[in-house]
């Protein structure tokens, strides 16, 4: 619940306050919950790894097969103006 609050807690809309530099291209929002996600994971013993604040994964192992679950973070207003039903 805790881990859930605290991603939703932030405001991580594509391009809010600009880029920031290299660590933030997508703003500021973005980059935290990309770092909050991957805090997360490393708390719970993955290795973690930010693809230049576009995007970040968490890894189990080192060898063998690779499963992938894919799943993002929203990065569109909250508000109700969108072009298509969330």
């Amino acid at each position: 619940y805790e881990d859930l609050s605290c991603l939703l807690s932030i405001r991580s809309v594509n391009g809010d306050c600009g880029p920031t530099g290299p660590d933030a291209p997508l703003g500021r929002g973005v980059a935290q919950a990309i770092e909050a996600f991957l805090a997360i994971g490393r708390r719970m013993g993955f290795h973690t790894v930010n693809l230049d604040g576009y995007a970040g994964y968490v890894q189990w192992g080192d060898t063998g097969p690779v499963v992938a679950i894919l799943t993002h973070l929203d990065t569109v207003p909250a508000g109700g103006e969108w072009a298509a039903s969330p």
